[in-house]
């Protein structure tokens, strides 16, 4: 998003009124309309009780036609489909009452006064997620962004947002209250009379289908098909010729796998049915294979068979990581095709009152309709509230931790000093997109990515462009920066502060590194009390760079307390940047290898 629709956006939440009869779902940030969602757009779009609200989906320009066809396949004839990133777009997201999502929110969005975010999440976990997958650290910002924005999350059980509290590390941050009202797109499991229907019409009433559908291997922003489909084709053609002439298997795979995969020539094995929900066609199947999918929880609503297919079992098991070992699960685990063979051949059934208990206890086939009743005037659902941290909350920035002396004795002033606080690490994400071992430094803290958006550090209106060129002018020329050019930049970083934190507060902000001048702009303008800690590689940089040492300048005189890493550095920094009035201490980080400079 460039910084003219950035700017329409803003336009449209200063001027245009929230409609509350307005409600917008995005799903999987509009490549699709599927799963709670999909569920959730079809009883507002159908059901009478809803019929006064204005139904808006998000979607990619290259899935307009086939999310519209899917719509109107089950009659969602209400919808109004805007392309992301579009005017359109910028117009529901500024105005609509009610927005839903089951990832995120887009990364620019700023809550407004009257609307109320409710987020969903794509199913009970079984693989690491959020931090405890740090490989994936790079997209996790603005996915917990998501959790902290929402006024109201839905959850399918409570195992589910332990795991997702505990891996976003969201203790104390969340003000959402909780619903434990079933996942609303298992809700078409108990629809018996849908399912036989959906049978005849695919012309599989009297075969034994089986459904497949694996994860998808690997991290979110580096993506290695070619492997994972030729491994793919292999076993698909060898589970083809053991499979008896009753059985169907329909192949849901990833769609990267999905456009290299060659199909035609098997016998028993055919691609997932097109065009329909996939869940509606999931209720379908008489056999769910699966392997570290959290749809294998939701299947378990039927109590039809479920087998786990892990042909990596231990190589997936130890380096992606799972919350408990798949072998617990009360399926039967094949890591091989003779042994998955024997399992779809095996009796059908299995009882687990302790695995239904937690895992989908609240599932049933009214609990998509009683969510939307609940959210939409209706019938209230019991809502369980987040407790509050009471600690003082201690916000610390910090740069690219580069191994070294400094990151290491960083660390150690940082545990020594705020030991007693709550203290949230903050930086700029993408600096660790290949450097995400460097956050596993942060055992103490929690964290608060900076989600850089199409790596732009800030977004600007167009006033404060002008303002900021305006500031550089002077710089460049040695004069002194008009106030009103700063008070109009003041406004973009108090901006830009709350949209990176996620509308969060903090007692005190810790600036720890970092040579980026966007942080030196949030740290003014902060409301609460502002430590600045200079390093050796910050007054590098403002020796060679005016810009860098204006805004590092103004930092400091805006700071409470000034902290040195050593004396050497105080030192040199007065004869840079000049003295200031207010609390300033040696830290002794690492030793004054710049003594006699």
């Amino acid at each position: 998003m460039n910084d003219v629709l950035y700017a329409y956006y803003q336009e449209c939440r200063q001027t245009m009124p929230v409609d509350a009869t307005l409600v917008f779902l995005e799903s999987h940030n509009g490549m699709e309309l599927a799963g709670n969602l999909f569920a959730i757009a079809r009883e507002l779009t159908t059901q009478p009780a809803f019929q006064h609200l204005r139904i808006c989906v998000c979607c990619l320009q290259d899935h307009l036609r086939s999310l519209q066809a899917l719509c109107a396949h089950y009659g969602m004839q209400r919808i109004t489909f805007v392309i992301r990133e579009s005017r359109e777009y910028l117009e529901v997201l500024a105005t609509a009452g009610t927005l839903f999502t089951d990832v995120a929110f887009h990364p620019l969005f700023l809550k407004r006064s009257g609307q109320r975010c409710i987020a969903t999440w794509h199913g009970t976990p079984l693989k690491t997620l959020g931090f405890d997958y740090m490989a994936d650290e790079y997209v996790v910002g603005n996915q917990k962004r998501g959790f902290t924005l929402a006024d109201l999350l839905i959850m399918p059980n409570v195992y589910t947002w332990e795991r997702i509290e505990h891996s976003y590390q969201l203790e104390g941050m969340v003000h959402a209250r909780i619903v434990y009202g079933g996942s609303p797109r298992n809700s078409v499991f108990f629809d018996e009379e849908r399912r036989n229907a959906l049978r005849h019409s695919l012309g599989v009433a009297d075969k034994r289908v089986i459904a497949y559908l694996p994860t998808w291997r690997g991290k979110v922003i580096d993506v290695d098909a070619r492997a994972q489909s030729e491994q793919l084709q292999d076993l698909l053609e060898e589970i083809d010729d053991r499979l008896d002439d009753d059985m169907v298997l329909w192949a849901k795979l990833h769609r990267l796998n999905h456009q290299q995969l060659q199909l035609g020539h098997l016998r028993h094995i055919v691609a997932f049915p097109q065009g329909l929900d996939t869940y509606d066609v999931l209720n379908a199947a008489d056999v769910l294979v699966s392997d570290y999918s959290s749809v294998l929880f939701d299947f378990a609503c039927t109590r039809r068979k479920i087998v786990l297919f892990c042909y990596d079992y231990r190589q997936y098991v130890r380096q992606r990581g799972c919350y408990f070992d798949p072998a617990q699960l009360p399926f039967p685990l094949c890591t091989d095709v003779d042994s998955l063979v024997d399992a779809l051949r095996s009796p059908d059934g299995w009882e687990d009152a302790a695995f239904v208990q937690r895992f989908v206890a609240h599932d049933s086939l009214h609990a998509c309709r009683n969510l939307c009743a609940h959210i939409f005037g209706g019938p209230k659902l019991h809502e369980v509230r987040q407790p509050v941290d009471p600690a003082r909350r201690v916000l610390c920035f910090v740069g690219e931790l580069n191994k070294g002396k400094e990151t290491d004795a960083l660390f150690h002033y940082l545990r020594e000093t705020f030991g007693a606080d709550r203290c949230f690490i903050t930086y700029m994400n993408h600096l660790f997109k290949t450097h995400y071992e460097r956050l596993w430094q942060f055992p103490f803290a929690c964290q608060v990515p900076m989600y850089m958006y199409q790596g732009c550090y800030a977004h600007f209106l167009p006033r404060e462009r002008i303002a900021l060129e305006k500031i550089r002018r002077s710089i460049a020329e040695g004069k002194e920066v008009d106030a009103a050019a700063e008070e109009t930049l003041a406004e973009q970083g108090r901006r830009e502060y709350r949209r990176y934190l996620y509308e969060n507060t903090y007692d005190r902000f810790v600036r720890c590194g970092g040579l980026d001048i966007e942080s030196l702009k949030w740290f003014a303008v902060f409301s609460g009390e502002k430590w600045l800690i200079l390093q050796e590689n910050m007054l590098e940089k403002a020796g060679r760079h005016p810009e860098y040492a204006y805004f590092l300048k103004r930092a400091m005189g805006r700071a409470d307390r000034i902290g040195y890493a050593n004396e050497a550095l105080a030192r040199r920094s007065v004869r840079l940047l000049g003295s200031f009035t207010c609390q300033q201490q040696i830290l002794s980080l690492y030793p004054d290898e710049t003594e006699g400079m």
